[in-house]
């Protein structure tokens, strides 16, 4: 069975997608929905038709933690309704998903070439996409996917630690192994219910 995980925008496809491991990466849709409202309603739609495991993840735009819980909430309580029996995971990514970038300075540093200022770590905390753009237009690098099309497999290890990364992965993994385990549990029910029928 696949998997699907619903994103934003191209720049969550390009980094999710380096720091899913290759095996889980070839099981995994990753879908960009362009914004936030028709990522909701893509992700219900998938959960609805296709019954699939899936992720939603979304920029939470803020780092307060009672309004971060509030959106987990509101967004999980949009997608119960559509789920049925498929399993899903909402992922809020604070504030912005370039944040996992800033999560290990050293690798942002030698993928941009530019050294960041204590102003910048500091504003990072709250608006990294916006920090980001000023590095890269500083380092003369065309856009983040290109950015991260730089790293190599031992910064990727690193920014795969990111809690963001990690929730999604293992969720990924235990639904993916669950869904097996449904599926090799029910070949014998309906084994045993053929040779009856044909006795």
């Amino acid at each position: 069975m696949n998997s699907y995980i619903v994103v934003e925008g191209q720049t969550d496809r390009e980094l999710l997608g380096r720091l899913l491991p290759k095996d889980l990466a070839d099981r995994v849709t990753i879908v960009v929905a362009n914004g936030k409202s028709a990522a909701v309603s893509l992700c219900r739609s998938i959960l609805s038709q296709r019954q699939a495991p899936t992720v939603l993840v979304i920029d939470s735009d803020t780092t307060d933690e009672e309004e971060i819980r509030e959106r987990y909430v509101i967004l999980n309580d949009l997608l119960r309704p559509a789920a049925g029996t498929a399993l899903w995971l909402v992922q809020l990514a604070v504030p912005e998903i370039e944040a996992i970038l800033f999560s290990d300075i050293n690798a942002l540093e030698t993928g941009t070439g530019v050294k960041l200022s204590e102003t910048d770590l500091t504003a990072a905390k709250y608006r990294p996409k916006e920090v980001l753009g000023r590095v890269l237009k500083q380092a003369g690098i065309g856009g983040e996917p290109q950015l991260i099309s730089r790293f190599d497999e031992t910064a990727l290890a690193v920014f795969g630690r990111h809690s963001l990364a990690t929730n999604i992965i293992e969720f990924l993994q235990e639904s993916l192994s669950e869904e097996k385990v449904r599926l090799e549990q029910s070949l014998p029910h309906a084994e045993s219910h053929s040779e009856h029928i044909g006795g």
